[in-house]
C-alpha cells in the first residue's frame, strides 16, 4: 500500500516538498488559514495551554502541522506534533524540515484508522490536503472512530476538504476526463469504473508528456455535507469554515462523544463481503 501511494503522489505531482516554491506556497496558505482559525471559539481554548499536543493524519511532509505550530508560536505557545502516514519517505522529509524550524516533531508509519492503538491523547488532530478522497464511507467510519478515541474530551478535529459534489459533479458536470496542470507537465485523469457497495470510482491518472507514468486508484467523491454529518456521529458539534478557494472548507469537530469507539467497528459488515 505504501509503495502504491508513493507512486500515486509522484504521478500526480502533489506539491508537498517544503523545499520547493510550490510546497512553500501551500505552507503559507495553511499558515494564513490557521492564523485566522485560532480566533475560532473552539480553538481559542488551545491558547490557555502551556503546550499543545497535535497529531496530523495522512500527514505527508507535515505542512499543515508546521503551519499550525508556527501560528501557535506567534501566540507564545509550543506545539509538539506527531505525523502519521503510510509514506515513510514523505514523513522523513517532513520531520527533518519541521525540526529545522524548531518544531518538536516525530513521525509514525501507520494506518490512521488504527490511531487508537497508540494509547495517547491529543489536543488537536489535523487532516489537511484533501485526504478524505482515499477513504470510502465504511473506512471513514473507522477513521473517525479511531481519531475520536485519541482526542482529549475538549479536543478538536480539523479536516481540510473540497466539496467534491459541488466542485466536480455540479461545476464540471462530471466530465469523465479531467486535466490538472503541474509546473512542468499535465496530468490527465479518467474516472473509469464505479463500485456501488463502496461508492468509489476507479481513477486512472497519467502524465501527458510521458503516458508511461500512470497509476490507478479508487477515490470517493465526498460532498462536504455527508462528511460533516458522518463526523457529527462521533463529535458533539460541527462547524464549517469557508476557505478562500471555491468549494474549499475546513470542517471542525468538537469534543468526542465517546459513545462509539473503534471496537464497535472491528469487523466489516456482511454487505462488503458479498
Amino acid at each position: 500500500m505504501s509503495v502504491h501511494l508513493e507512486h500515486l503522489y509522484y504521478v500526480l505531482g502533489w506539491p508537498e516538498d517544503p523545499e520547493t516554491e510550490e510546497g512553500q506556497r501551500r505552507y503559507r496558505y495553511y499558515l494564513h488559514a490557521f492564523s485566522r482559525l485560532l480566533d475560532h471559539e473552539w480553538l481559542r481554548a488551545l491558547l490557555g495551554l502551556r503546550k499543545v499536543e497535535a497529531v496530523e493524519l495522512c500527514a505527508g511532509t507535515g505542512l499543515g502541522s508546521a503551519a499550525l505550530a508556527a501560528a501557535l508560536r506567534e501566540k507564545g505557545l509550543e506545539c509538539c506534533v506527531l505525523l502519521v502516514d503510510l509514506r515513510e519517505s514523505a514523513l522523513q522529509r517532513g520531520v527533518c524540515w519541521l525540526q529545522q524550524q524548531g518544531i518538536a516533531a516525530r513521525a509514525l508509519v501507520a494506518d490512521v484508522r488504527r490511531l487508537h492503538t497508540l494509547g495517547r491523547r491529543f489536543d488537536i488532530a489535523l487532516m489537511v490536503g484533501y485526504s478524505a478522497v482515499h477513504f470510502d464511507p465504511w473506512e471513514m467510519v473507522r477513521l473517525l472512530a479511531s481519531v475520536s478515541a485519541v482526542l482529549k474530551p475538549s479536543g478538536v478535529l480539523v479536516v481540510e476538504e473540497v466539496d467534491r459534489r459541488g466542485a466536480v459533479i455540479v461545476r464540471d458536470r462530471y466530465r469523465r476526463v479531467l486535466l490538472d496542470q503541474l509546473p512542468r507537465d499535465l496530468v490527465v485523469t479518467v474516472h473509469r469504473f464505479y463500485e456501488p457497495r463502496r461508492g468509489v470510482v476507479t481513477r486512472t491518472a497519467l502524465r501527458l508528456l510521458d503516458p508511461s507514468i500512470r497509476i490507478e486508484h479508487d477515490v470517493f467523491l465526498w460532498g462536504i455535507a455527508e462528511l460533516a454529518a458522518l463526523t457529527w456521529c462521533f463529535f458533539h458539534d460541527i462547524d464549517l469554515v469557508k476557505l478562500d478557494q471555491p468549494h474549499h472548507f475546513l470542517l471542525l469537530a468538537k469534543a468526542p462523544r465517546g459513545s462509539l469507539g473503534p471496537e464497535d467497528f472491528a469487523s466489516m459488515p456482511v454487505a462488503l463481503h458479498q
